[in-house]
C-alpha cells in the first residue's frame, strides 16, 4: 500500500472522529490516549495532520512505529533554557526509547549525543494551508528543525495540511531532497529552494533508505518507474494536485497560452499520459510520460535533451492516435514552437508524478474539468456545466442496465455518460454509450471524460447539423 493510500485510509477512518483514542507512537516517550483531533469549530486541527502522516508511514510500511517518536524534546542554548520541541523523528534504531528516557529522567548526555548522532528523520507538521507563509516557517522553524540531528546526512520533511516538502542536511548545508529543485545561487529563499512547489509522496523514503542515505535517495530515475510507483488522487482537495494545476495555469499564461489553443495542448498531453498509463499497466512496462530535469530545463529546441523529450512524447502520441481518434486526430502541439513546447514540458513535469488511472475518478474528473471546460463553453449558446449533484439524481433515476445503451444527443463534455459509467460500478459496456454535440470542443473534452472515467471507448461524435435525436443517431449508424 502507498503512502498516498494509507493517507486516504486514515481519512475514511477518523475524518467524522473528534477524538484519537491513542497514538501510534509514543509522544514525548509515552503513549498517549483522548488526542483531539479538531479545533472548536469541528475542523482538523494540527495533531489530525499529524497522526494523519504517521500512520500513513506506519500503514504503508515504511517506518516501523518502534523507530518513530513524536514531541521530542532537545536541550536548546544555556542552561535552563526552554528545550526545542521536534514535532516527530525517526530514528536508526528502536533502543532510541531507553536512550532519551534516560536522558529526560537523568540528563545523561552521552544518551542525548546517541539521540542525536542517530535522529535520521526530522519532521515539522502545520495546519496552515499558506504557501505565502511557507519561506517564513523554513527560515524559523524548519532549518533549525533539521539541525538538530548531528547526522552528516539528515532528512527532513515539513507536511501542511496534506502538503509535502522534503528537504536534506549534508554537513551544514541544507537543500531540498529532489535536486531539481535546488538553485544555489538565487538570491531569495523561495527561489533557492523552490519552495512554491510540494513533492510527490512517493518519495517519502522508507527506513532501510533512511539509514543509506544515499545519492540514489536524492536522483529521481524517472525513465524507470512503473504505474505504481505514481501518487494516486484521492480527492479534489489533494493540495499536491492543485499546486500543480496552478503551476500548469501559470505556465500557459507565461507563454500567452491561456486560451483555447493552450487547452487544446493541454488536453491532448492528457490523453496521451492516460493511454501511456493504460499501456504500463497492460504490459507491466515502464511509463514513458515523463521529463527529466536537463529536458524540462532547455532553452532552444535544438538542444538534444528536448529533442529526446519531444521524440517521446510524439511516439505516445502516434500510438495513441489509432484509439483515441476524436482527441489526437489533429495534432495541436507544433513541436516546432517553442510556446508549444514549453507548455507540453510543463505539463509532463507537473502531471508526471500522478497516476491519472489509479486515482479516485469522480473527484479526479471534477478537479481537471472545472478548471478547464468553463474555456470552451459558451454562453451565448446556452452552453452550461450541469452540476454533478443534479446529473448523480438524474442518472439513479433512469438507472442504465448492463445491456442498455445510453445516449445524450447533446452531450457538453459528457458527464451524463462518465456518470453513469462510474455509477455502474463498470457493470456498463462504454461501448454503448452515445454522445453528441455540434461543439466539436465539447466533443473533445467528453471523449476525454470518458478516457479519466471509462475505457474511452464510448462513441462521441461531432454533429454539426441541427436536427432530430433520431436523425443523429441515424446518421451515426
Amino acid at each position: 500500500m502507498s503512502f498516498s493510500e494509507s493517507k486516504s485510509k486514515f481519512d475514511q477512518k477518523f475524518s467524522t472522529k473528534s477524538i484519537l483514542e491513542r497514538s501510534f507512537c509514543t509522544v514525548n516517550g509515552e503513549f498517549q490516549d483522548s488526542i483531539k483531533i479538531v479545533d472548536t469549530k469541528g475542523l482538523p486541527n494540527e495533531e489530525y495532520y499529524k497522526w494523519q502522516f504517521i500512520y500513513s508511514l506506519i500503514d504503508a510500511n515504511l517506518v516501523s512505529r518502534d523507530y518513530i517518536g513524536t514531541e521530542i524534546y532537545f536541550p536548546k542554548g544555556n542552561i535552563g533554557s526552554t528545550p526545542i520541541k521536534i514535532d516527530a523523528v525517526v530514528f536508526s534504531k528502536t533502543e532510541w526509547i531507553d536512550h532519551y528516557k534516560k536522558y529526560q529522567n537523568d540528563r545523561d548526555q552521552d544518551a542525548l549525543n546517541w539521540l542525536r548522532k542517530n535522529a535520521i528523520f526530522m519532521i515539522e507538521f502545520k495546519r496552515d494551508g499558506d504557501n505565502k507563509k511557507i519561506e517564513q516557517i523554513f527560515n524559523s522553524q524548519i532549518k533549525a528543525t533539521i539541525k538538530e540531528s548531528d547526522c552528516e546526512r539528515v532528512l527532513g520533511a515539513y507536511y501542511d495540511k496534506g502538503r509535502l516538502y522534503l528537504f536534506k542536511k549534508i554537513g551544514n548545508n541544507i537543500f531540498r531532497l529532489d535536486n531539481s529543485k535546488n538553485f544555489p545561487t538565487s538570491q531569495r529563499i523561495l527561489e533557492q529552494y523552490q519552495l512554491e512547489i510540494t513533492d510527490p509522496y512517493f518519495l517519502i523514503p522508507n527506513h532501510d533508505q533512511l539509514l543509506k542515505v544515499n545519492s540514489k535517495l536524492s536522483t529521481i530515475d524517472v525513465s524507470s518507474r512503473y504505474i505504481e510507483d505514481l501518487d494516486v488522487i484521492f480527492t479534489m482537495n489533494d493540495e499536491g494536485i492543485k499546486n500543480s494545476l496552478s503551476n500548469i495555469l501559470k505556465g500557459l499564461d507565461s507563454v500567452s497560452l491561456f486560451n483555447e489553443e493552450g487547452y487544446h495542448i493541454l488536453i491532448q498531453m492528457l490523453a496521451i499520459k492516460i493511454f501511456d498509463e493504460k499501456q504500463a499497466e497492460l504490459h507491466g512496462s515502464h511509463l514513458e510520460f515523463y521529463i527529466r530535469n536537463e529536458e524540462y530545463n532547455f532553452r532552444n529546441l535544438n538542444e538534444d535533451s528536448i529533442q529526446n523529450f519531444i521524440d517521446r512524447i510524439n511516439s505516445i502520441f502516434l500510438d495513441a492516435k489509432k484509439y483515441y481518434k476524436n482527441i489526437l486526430g489533429e495534432n495541436r502541439i507544433n513541436w516546432k514552437n517553442i510556446r508549444h513546447v514549453k507548455v507540453a514540458a510543463d505539463i509532463a513535469y507537473h502531471f508526471q508524478n500522478y497516476s491519472f488511472i489509479r486515482s479516485r475518478k469522480s473527484d479526479l474528473y471534477q478537479l481537471v474539468f472545472y478548471n478547464f471546460a468553463t474555456k470552451f463553453k459558451k454562453e451565448e449558446n446556452a452552453q452550461f456545466l450541469t452540476p454533478i449533484p443534479i446529473i448523480n439524481f438524474l442518472v439513479g433515476l433512469v438507472n442504465p442496465g448492463r445491456r442498455e445503451k445510453v445516449c445524450d444527443p447533446c452531450c457538453g463534455i459528457g458527464d451524463f455518460l462518465s456518470v453513469s459509467y462510474v455509477n455502474s460500478e463498470g457493470k456498463l459496456d462504454d461501448r454503448n454509450l452515445y454522445g453528441f454535440d455540434n461543439d466539436y470542443n465539447m466533443t473533445v473534452l467528453a471523449q476525454l471524460n470518458m478516457l479519466l472515467n471509462g475505457d474511452g471507448n464510448a462513441v462521441i461524435k461531432y454533429m454539426p447539423n441541427k436536427g432530430s435525436i433520431t436523425q443523429k443517431l441515424n446518421s451515426h449508424y
